[in-house]
Protein backbone atom coordinates (compact mmCIF):
# COMPACT_ATOMS: atom_id res chain seq x y z
CA UNK A 1 0.00 0.00 0.00
CA UNK A 2 2.68 2.06 0.74
CA UNK A 3 3.95 2.01 -3.05
CA UNK A 4 1.04 3.71 -4.65
CA UNK A 5 1.91 5.45 -7.89
CA UNK A 6 2.06 9.35 -8.19
CA UNK A 7 -1.24 9.08 -10.05
CA UNK A 8 -3.71 11.70 -9.38
CA UNK A 9 -6.78 10.22 -9.67
CA UNK A 10 -5.12 7.30 -7.25
CA UNK A 11 -3.99 10.12 -5.02
CA UNK A 12 -7.53 11.56 -5.14
CA UNK A 13 -9.46 7.76 -4.25
CA UNK A 14 -6.44 6.97 -1.33
CA UNK A 15 -7.53 10.87 0.19
CA UNK A 16 -11.07 10.35 0.04
CA UNK A 17 -10.33 7.48 1.94
CA UNK A 18 -8.30 8.19 4.45
CA UNK A 19 -10.73 11.50 4.74
CA UNK A 20 -12.02 10.97 8.96
CA UNK A 21 -14.65 13.20 7.65
CA UNK A 22 -16.46 10.68 5.79
CA UNK A 23 -18.59 7.83 7.20
CA UNK A 24 -16.70 5.23 5.21
CA UNK A 25 -13.20 6.55 6.27
CA UNK A 26 -14.28 5.77 10.13
CA UNK A 27 -16.14 2.65 8.98
CA UNK A 28 -13.06 0.88 7.60
CA UNK A 29 -10.47 2.55 9.89
CA UNK A 30 -12.65 1.36 13.23
CA UNK A 31 -12.47 -2.46 12.00
CA UNK A 32 -9.15 -1.96 10.99
CA UNK A 33 -7.92 -0.28 13.95
CA UNK A 34 -9.77 -2.41 16.49
CA UNK A 35 -7.65 -5.55 15.30
CA UNK A 36 -4.15 -3.84 16.53
CA UNK A 37 -5.76 -2.05 19.40
CA UNK A 38 -9.23 -3.55 21.22
CA UNK A 39 -9.53 -0.67 23.46
CA UNK A 40 -10.29 1.83 20.55
CA UNK A 41 -12.95 3.56 21.07
CA UNK A 42 -13.31 6.34 18.19
CA UNK A 43 -10.55 8.72 19.10
CA UNK A 44 -9.49 11.89 17.21
CA UNK A 45 -7.87 11.08 14.28
CA UNK A 46 -6.51 13.23 10.89
CA UNK A 47 -5.81 12.08 6.97
CA UNK A 48 -2.18 12.81 7.55
CA UNK A 49 -1.96 10.44 10.38
CA UNK A 50 -3.11 7.58 8.68
CA UNK A 51 -1.61 8.11 5.69
CA UNK A 52 2.09 8.72 7.53
CA UNK A 53 1.18 5.52 9.77
CA UNK A 54 0.41 3.33 6.09
CA UNK A 55 3.70 5.49 4.83
CA UNK A 56 1.98 6.38 1.37
CA UNK A 57 4.53 9.41 1.04
CA UNK A 58 2.86 10.71 -2.31
CA UNK A 59 -0.08 11.03 -0.49
CA UNK A 60 1.89 12.56 2.61
CA UNK A 61 3.34 14.59 -0.06
CA UNK A 62 0.01 16.88 -1.46
CA UNK A 63 -1.30 16.82 1.96
CA UNK A 64 1.92 18.62 3.46
CA UNK A 65 1.46 21.02 0.53
CA UNK A 66 -1.70 22.43 2.33
CA UNK A 67 -1.38 25.47 3.25
CA UNK A 68 -3.92 25.03 6.49
CA UNK A 69 -2.15 21.28 7.45
CA UNK A 70 -1.38 20.75 11.03
CA UNK A 71 2.04 18.61 10.92
CA UNK A 72 1.79 18.44 14.74
CA UNK A 73 -2.13 17.35 15.10
CA UNK A 74 -2.54 14.51 18.07
CA UNK A 75 -4.47 11.70 17.73
CA UNK A 76 -6.80 10.94 20.42
CA UNK A 77 -3.75 9.13 22.09
CA UNK A 78 -1.48 12.35 21.86
CA UNK A 79 0.37 10.17 18.91
CA UNK A 80 1.49 12.85 15.70
CA UNK A 81 2.02 11.75 12.11
CA UNK A 82 5.97 12.09 12.96
CA UNK A 83 5.18 9.61 15.81
CA UNK A 84 3.19 7.10 14.04
CA UNK A 85 5.40 7.12 10.87
CA UNK A 86 8.86 6.94 13.21
CA UNK A 87 7.14 3.71 15.01
CA UNK A 88 6.29 1.96 12.34
CA UNK A 89 9.63 2.77 10.40
CA UNK A 90 8.15 5.12 7.82
CA UNK A 91 11.49 5.92 6.07
CA UNK A 92 10.65 8.53 3.68
CA UNK A 93 7.79 10.22 5.27
CA UNK A 94 9.66 10.98 8.41
CA UNK A 95 12.00 12.49 5.80
CA UNK A 96 9.10 14.37 4.40
CA UNK A 97 7.70 15.49 7.93
CA UNK A 98 11.08 16.76 9.48
CA UNK A 99 12.11 19.21 6.47
CA UNK A 100 8.50 20.73 7.77
CA UNK A 101 9.11 23.88 9.55
CA UNK A 102 7.82 23.72 13.01
CA UNK A 103 7.53 19.88 13.60
CA UNK A 104 7.51 19.09 17.01
CA UNK A 105 10.14 15.90 16.89
CA UNK A 106 9.91 16.31 20.84
CA UNK A 107 6.02 15.74 20.94
CA UNK A 108 5.45 12.95 23.56
CA UNK A 109 2.06 10.80 23.48
CA UNK A 110 -0.14 10.50 26.20
CA UNK A 111 2.45 7.84 28.29
CA UNK A 112 5.35 10.15 27.10
CA UNK A 113 6.87 8.21 24.11
CA UNK A 114 8.59 10.66 21.51
CA UNK A 115 9.35 10.00 17.97
CA UNK A 116 12.92 8.88 18.37
CA UNK A 117 12.09 6.81 21.32
CA UNK A 118 9.75 4.37 19.34
CA UNK A 119 12.31 4.01 16.62
CA UNK A 120 15.15 3.46 18.76
CA UNK A 121 12.79 0.91 20.72
CA UNK A 122 11.93 -0.53 17.46
CA UNK A 123 15.27 -0.73 15.85
CA UNK A 124 14.34 1.46 12.81
CA UNK A 125 18.30 2.50 12.17
CA UNK A 126 17.53 4.68 9.18
CA UNK A 127 14.64 6.71 11.25
CA UNK A 128 16.90 7.08 14.28
CA UNK A 129 19.50 8.56 12.01
CA UNK A 130 17.21 10.84 10.58
CA UNK A 131 16.11 12.09 14.23
CA UNK A 132 19.30 12.64 15.40
CA UNK A 133 20.37 15.28 13.72
CA UNK A 134 17.52 17.46 14.25
CA UNK A 135 17.95 20.63 16.49
CA UNK A 136 15.82 20.16 19.60
CA UNK A 137 15.54 16.31 20.12
CA UNK A 138 16.24 15.02 23.67
CA UNK A 139 18.67 12.07 23.20
CA UNK A 140 18.27 11.30 27.16
CA UNK A 141 14.26 11.76 26.94
CA UNK A 142 12.23 9.59 29.43
CA UNK A 143 9.08 7.92 29.15
CA UNK A 144 6.21 7.50 31.53
CA UNK A 145 8.28 4.51 32.86
CA UNK A 146 11.66 6.43 33.24
CA UNK A 147 13.19 4.52 30.18
CA UNK A 148 15.08 6.03 27.39
CA UNK A 149 15.89 5.38 24.14
CA UNK A 150 18.97 3.85 24.37
CA UNK A 151 17.68 2.04 27.34
CA UNK A 152 15.13 0.27 25.05
CA UNK A 153 17.72 -0.35 22.10
CA UNK A 154 19.79 -1.85 24.53
CA UNK A 155 17.09 -4.00 25.90
CA UNK A 156 15.66 -5.60 23.01
CA UNK A 157 19.71 -5.84 20.91
CA UNK A 158 19.52 -3.05 18.47
CA UNK A 159 23.11 -3.03 17.82
CA UNK A 160 23.02 -0.03 15.42
CA UNK A 161 20.78 2.07 17.19
CA UNK A 162 23.11 1.83 20.67
CA UNK A 163 25.83 2.96 18.32
CA UNK A 164 23.76 5.64 16.86
CA UNK A 165 22.88 6.82 20.41
CA UNK A 166 26.14 6.43 21.98
CA UNK A 167 27.43 8.75 19.40
CA UNK A 168 25.46 11.61 20.67
CA UNK A 169 27.36 13.91 23.04
CA UNK A 170 25.78 13.51 26.43
CA UNK A 171 23.85 10.51 26.25
CA UNK A 172 23.49 9.19 29.75
CA UNK A 173 24.49 5.83 29.47
CA UNK A 174 24.17 4.97 33.28
CA UNK A 175 20.31 6.47 33.36
CA UNK A 176 17.84 4.27 35.17
CA UNK A 177 13.58 3.38 34.61
CA UNK A 178 11.47 3.98 37.15
CA UNK A 179 9.98 0.86 37.45
CA UNK A 180 13.54 -1.53 38.13
CA UNK A 181 15.46 0.76 38.33
CA UNK A 182 17.84 -0.60 35.42
CA UNK A 183 20.32 0.75 32.99
CA UNK A 184 21.05 -0.43 29.81
CA UNK A 185 23.73 -2.63 30.07
CA UNK A 186 21.66 -4.16 32.84
CA UNK A 187 19.17 -4.97 30.44
CA UNK A 188 21.75 -5.89 27.49
CA UNK A 189 23.06 -7.83 30.16
CA UNK A 190 19.68 -9.58 31.22
CA UNK A 191 18.70 -10.34 27.74
CA UNK A 192 22.18 -11.91 26.82
CA UNK A 193 22.79 -9.08 24.11
CA UNK A 194 26.46 -9.74 23.79
CA UNK A 195 27.54 -6.84 21.57
CA UNK A 196 25.23 -4.42 22.96
CA UNK A 197 27.37 -5.13 26.16
CA UNK A 198 30.55 -4.79 24.26
CA UNK A 199 29.60 -1.45 22.83
CA UNK A 200 28.44 -0.04 26.53
CA UNK A 201 31.30 -0.96 28.25
CA UNK A 202 33.20 0.54 26.05
CA UNK A 203 31.75 3.85 26.91
CA UNK A 204 33.55 5.87 29.42
CA UNK A 205 31.63 6.53 32.89
CA UNK A 206 29.98 3.53 32.29
CA UNK A 207 28.77 2.31 35.65
CA UNK A 208 29.57 -1.71 35.43
CA UNK A 209 28.46 -1.44 39.44
CA UNK A 210 25.50 0.13 38.73
CA UNK A 211 22.30 -2.01 40.99
CA UNK A 212 18.83 -2.09 39.95
CA UNK A 213 15.93 -1.98 43.33
CA UNK A 214 16.40 -5.43 44.03
CA UNK A 215 20.89 -4.16 44.30
CA UNK A 216 21.09 -6.32 41.57
CA UNK A 217 24.54 -5.56 38.93
CA UNK A 218 25.08 -6.62 35.24
CA UNK A 219 27.44 -9.30 36.25
CA UNK A 220 24.74 -10.29 38.58
CA UNK A 221 22.23 -11.13 35.81
CA UNK A 222 24.93 -12.43 34.09
CA UNK A 223 25.94 -14.97 36.41
CA UNK A 224 22.54 -15.79 37.51
CA UNK A 225 21.74 -16.72 33.47
CA UNK A 226 24.74 -18.45 32.65
CA UNK A 227 26.08 -15.90 30.08
CA UNK A 228 29.87 -16.85 29.98
CA UNK A 229 30.78 -14.25 27.00
CA UNK A 230 28.83 -11.39 28.93
CA UNK A 231 30.44 -12.41 32.48
CA UNK A 232 33.84 -12.52 30.98
CA UNK A 233 33.32 -8.95 29.30
CA UNK A 234 32.37 -7.64 32.70
CA UNK A 235 35.09 -9.20 34.84
CA UNK A 236 37.63 -7.61 32.92
CA UNK A 237 36.56 -4.21 33.84
CA UNK A 238 38.45 -1.90 36.47
CA UNK A 239 36.14 -1.85 39.75
CA UNK A 240 33.45 -4.65 38.81
CA UNK A 241 32.46 -6.12 42.27
CA UNK A 242 32.14 -10.04 42.43
CA UNK A 243 31.23 -10.09 45.40
CA UNK A 244 28.54 -7.78 45.16
CA UNK A 245 24.77 -9.05 47.07
CA UNK A 246 21.33 -8.53 45.72
CA UNK A 247 18.19 -7.45 48.37
CA UNK A 248 19.01 -10.84 49.58
CA UNK A 249 22.32 -10.87 50.04
CA UNK A 250 22.87 -13.33 46.81
CA UNK A 251 26.11 -13.04 44.64
CA UNK A 252 26.98 -13.54 41.38
CA UNK A 253 28.96 -16.97 42.70
CA UNK A 254 25.88 -17.84 44.54
CA UNK A 255 23.57 -17.54 41.39
CA UNK A 256 25.76 -19.73 39.27
CA UNK A 257 26.34 -22.32 42.01
CA UNK A 258 22.40 -22.90 42.18
CA UNK A 259 21.73 -22.73 38.18
CA UNK A 260 24.39 -24.82 37.75
CA UNK A 261 26.64 -23.04 34.98
CA UNK A 262 29.84 -24.56 35.50
CA UNK A 263 31.69 -22.05 33.33
CA UNK A 264 30.52 -19.10 35.00
CA UNK A 265 31.05 -20.70 38.30
CA UNK A 266 34.47 -21.44 37.12
CA UNK A 267 35.30 -17.56 35.85
CA UNK A 268 34.09 -16.18 39.08
CA UNK A 269 36.39 -18.61 41.20
CA UNK A 270 39.32 -17.42 39.09
CA UNK A 271 38.77 -13.50 40.46
CA UNK A 272 41.22 -12.90 43.32
CA UNK A 273 38.39 -12.16 46.75
CA UNK A 274 35.99 -14.12 45.47
CA UNK A 275 33.85 -14.90 48.55
CA UNK A 276 32.85 -18.79 48.39
CA UNK A 277 31.47 -18.93 51.77
CA UNK A 278 28.71 -15.85 51.48
CA UNK A 279 25.74 -16.48 52.25
CA UNK A 280 21.87 -15.36 51.11
CA UNK A 281 19.33 -13.69 53.87
CA UNK A 282 16.68 -15.99 52.96
CA UNK A 283 17.60 -19.52 53.64
CA UNK A 284 21.80 -18.71 55.26
CA UNK A 285 23.08 -20.99 52.34
CA UNK A 286 26.21 -20.99 50.47
CA UNK A 287 27.17 -21.54 46.71
CA UNK A 288 27.88 -25.10 47.81
CA UNK A 289 25.00 -25.62 49.60
CA UNK A 290 23.07 -24.95 46.86
CA UNK A 291 24.94 -26.73 43.96
CA UNK A 292 24.31 -29.62 46.73
CA UNK A 293 20.62 -29.36 47.01
CA UNK A 294 20.73 -29.02 43.56
CA UNK A 295 22.83 -32.01 42.48
CA UNK A 296 25.10 -30.16 40.41
CA UNK A 297 28.67 -32.31 40.44
CA UNK A 298 30.74 -30.65 38.19
CA UNK A 299 30.14 -27.21 40.51
CA UNK A 300 30.67 -29.07 43.55
CA UNK A 301 33.86 -30.17 42.68
CA UNK A 302 34.89 -27.22 41.65
CA UNK A 303 33.92 -25.59 45.00
CA UNK A 304 35.54 -27.94 47.13
CA UNK A 305 38.96 -27.17 45.56
CA UNK A 306 38.92 -23.78 46.71
CA UNK A 307 41.14 -23.02 49.66
CA UNK A 308 39.03 -21.95 52.93
CA UNK A 309 35.69 -23.08 51.33
CA UNK A 310 33.29 -24.32 54.42
CA UNK A 311 32.26 -27.57 53.41
CA UNK A 312 30.99 -27.64 57.25
CA UNK A 313 28.43 -24.39 56.76
CA UNK A 314 25.04 -24.41 58.10
CA UNK A 315 22.38 -22.34 56.52
CA UNK A 316 19.39 -21.10 58.67
CA UNK A 317 17.96 -24.45 59.67
CA UNK A 318 21.33 -25.89 60.65
CA UNK A 319 21.45 -27.83 57.59
CA UNK A 320 25.15 -28.54 56.01
CA UNK A 321 25.99 -29.32 52.13
CA UNK A 322 26.19 -33.03 53.16
CA UNK A 323 22.56 -32.99 54.92
CA UNK A 324 20.85 -31.80 51.41
CA UNK A 325 22.80 -34.54 49.44
CA UNK A 326 21.82 -37.52 51.88
CA UNK A 327 18.34 -36.36 52.72
CA UNK A 328 17.83 -35.99 48.91
CA UNK A 329 20.14 -39.07 47.76
CA UNK A 330 22.45 -37.72 45.50
CA UNK A 331 25.01 -40.30 45.99
CA UNK A 332 27.80 -38.74 43.79
CA UNK A 333 27.22 -35.51 45.65
CA UNK A 334 27.79 -37.24 48.95
CA UNK A 335 30.92 -39.41 48.22
CA UNK A 336 32.84 -35.63 47.17
CA UNK A 337 31.96 -34.36 50.61
CA UNK A 338 32.67 -37.43 52.76
CA UNK A 339 36.45 -36.73 50.71
CA UNK A 340 36.89 -33.91 52.45
CA UNK A 341 39.01 -33.50 55.49
CA UNK A 342 37.69 -32.38 58.24
CA UNK A 343 33.50 -32.77 57.39
CA UNK A 344 31.20 -32.94 60.14
CA UNK A 345 29.02 -36.68 59.48
CA UNK A 346 27.29 -36.30 62.06
CA UNK A 347 26.47 -32.36 62.40
CA UNK A 348 22.85 -31.85 63.51
CA UNK A 349 20.44 -29.47 62.09
CA UNK A 350 17.80 -27.38 63.91
CA UNK A 351 15.88 -30.33 64.63
CA UNK A 352 18.87 -32.38 65.35
CA UNK A 353 18.24 -35.04 62.40
CA UNK A 354 22.02 -36.31 60.89
CA UNK A 355 22.91 -36.84 57.60
CA UNK A 356 22.19 -40.64 57.95
CA UNK A 357 18.82 -39.93 59.76
CA UNK A 358 17.84 -37.77 56.78
CA UNK A 359 19.45 -40.65 54.43
CA UNK A 360 17.44 -43.75 56.57
CA UNK A 361 14.10 -42.24 56.48
CA UNK A 362 14.09 -41.32 53.23
CA UNK A 363 15.33 -45.11 52.10
CA UNK A 364 18.62 -44.10 50.56
CA UNK A 365 20.70 -47.38 50.71
CA UNK A 366 23.38 -46.62 49.01
CA UNK A 367 23.54 -42.85 50.80
CA UNK A 368 23.50 -44.73 53.88
CA UNK A 369 26.49 -47.29 53.03
CA UNK A 370 28.75 -44.43 52.06
CA UNK A 371 27.70 -42.66 55.57
CA UNK A 372 27.89 -45.68 57.70
CA UNK A 373 31.85 -46.22 56.22
CA UNK A 374 32.77 -43.47 57.64
CA UNK A 375 35.10 -43.12 60.75
CA UNK A 376 33.16 -42.09 64.14
CA UNK A 377 29.66 -41.56 62.42
CA UNK A 378 26.78 -41.52 65.37
CA UNK A 379 24.64 -44.50 64.32
CA UNK A 380 22.63 -44.00 67.29
CA UNK A 381 22.29 -40.23 67.27
CA UNK A 382 18.43 -38.93 67.67
CA UNK A 383 16.92 -36.13 66.62
CA UNK A 384 15.17 -33.51 69.03
CA UNK A 385 11.74 -33.41 67.56
CA UNK A 386 10.88 -37.68 68.19
CA UNK A 387 13.87 -38.94 69.70
CA UNK A 388 14.16 -41.03 67.08
CA UNK A 389 17.34 -43.12 65.54
CA UNK A 390 17.87 -43.71 62.13
CA UNK A 391 16.71 -47.29 62.81
CA UNK A 392 13.61 -46.68 63.93
CA UNK A 393 13.18 -43.74 61.45
CA UNK A 394 14.24 -46.99 58.62
CA UNK A 395 11.86 -49.23 60.54
CA UNK A 396 8.86 -46.99 60.88
CA UNK A 397 9.06 -46.48 57.01
CA UNK A 398 9.40 -49.90 55.94
CA UNK A 399 13.00 -49.70 54.25
CA UNK A 400 14.04 -53.49 54.70
CA UNK A 401 17.29 -52.65 53.25
CA UNK A 402 18.79 -49.86 55.24
CA UNK A 403 17.23 -51.53 58.46
CA UNK A 404 19.22 -54.90 57.29
CA UNK A 405 22.43 -52.03 57.20
CA UNK A 406 21.62 -50.34 60.22
CA UNK A 407 21.83 -53.57 61.67
CA UNK A 408 24.72 -54.87 60.38
CA UNK A 409 26.76 -52.11 62.31
CA UNK A 410 28.56 -52.83 65.56
CA UNK A 411 26.79 -50.96 68.46
CA UNK A 412 23.81 -50.26 67.09
CA UNK A 413 21.00 -49.98 69.50
CA UNK A 414 18.61 -51.80 68.44
CA UNK A 415 15.75 -51.47 71.71
CA UNK A 416 16.31 -47.58 71.79
CA UNK A 417 12.77 -45.55 72.67
CA UNK A 418 11.61 -42.83 71.02
CA UNK A 419 9.74 -39.85 73.01
CA UNK A 420 6.87 -42.45 72.95
CA UNK A 421 8.37 -45.09 73.93
CA UNK A 422 8.49 -46.85 70.98
CA UNK A 423 11.13 -49.33 69.91
CA UNK A 424 12.06 -49.69 66.02
CA UNK A 425 10.42 -52.98 66.39
CA UNK A 426 7.42 -51.94 67.88
CA UNK A 427 7.21 -49.14 65.07
CA UNK A 428 7.88 -51.39 61.96
CA UNK A 429 4.74 -53.83 63.77
CA UNK A 430 2.50 -50.59 64.35
CA UNK A 431 3.30 -49.78 60.44
CA UNK A 432 2.74 -53.92 59.50
CA UNK A 433 6.09 -54.17 57.72
CA UNK A 434 6.56 -57.70 58.31
CA UNK A 435 10.15 -58.54 56.32
CA UNK A 436 11.51 -55.26 58.71
CA UNK A 437 9.42 -57.25 61.70
CA UNK A 438 11.51 -60.10 61.09
CA UNK A 439 14.63 -58.56 60.46
CA UNK A 440 14.39 -56.79 64.16
CA UNK A 441 12.88 -59.40 66.14
CA UNK A 442 16.06 -61.80 66.72
CA UNK A 443 18.07 -58.68 67.90
CA UNK A 444 15.52 -57.13 70.09
CA UNK A 445 15.37 -57.85 73.40
CA UNK A 446 11.74 -56.87 73.52
CA UNK A 447 8.65 -58.85 72.62
CA UNK A 448 5.70 -57.72 70.22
Amino acid sequence: MANIRSDAAIVSSVLRICDPGTKSCLTWFKIYWTTIDPSYSGYLITALIIVSYFGLDVVVKQLLAADDVNVNSKDGNGRTALWWSARNGREVVVKQLLAVDGVDVTSKDDNSRTALWWAARSGHEAVVKQLLVVDGVNVNFKDGNGRTALWWAARNGHEVVVKQLLAVDGVDVNSKDDVYGQTALSCATMNRHEAVVKQLLAVDGVDVTSKDGNSRTALWWAARSGHEAVVKQLLVVDGVNVNSKDGNSRTALWWAARSGHEVVVKQLLAVDGVDVNSKDDVYGRTALSWAAVNRHEAVVKQLLAVDGVDVNSKDGNGWTALSWAAVNGHKAVVKQLLAVDGVDVNSKDGNGWTALSWAAENGHEAVVKQLLAVDGVDVNSKNNEYGQTALLWAARNGHEAVVKQLLAVDGVDVNSKDDRGQTALSWAAENRHEAVVELLQPHSNLSL
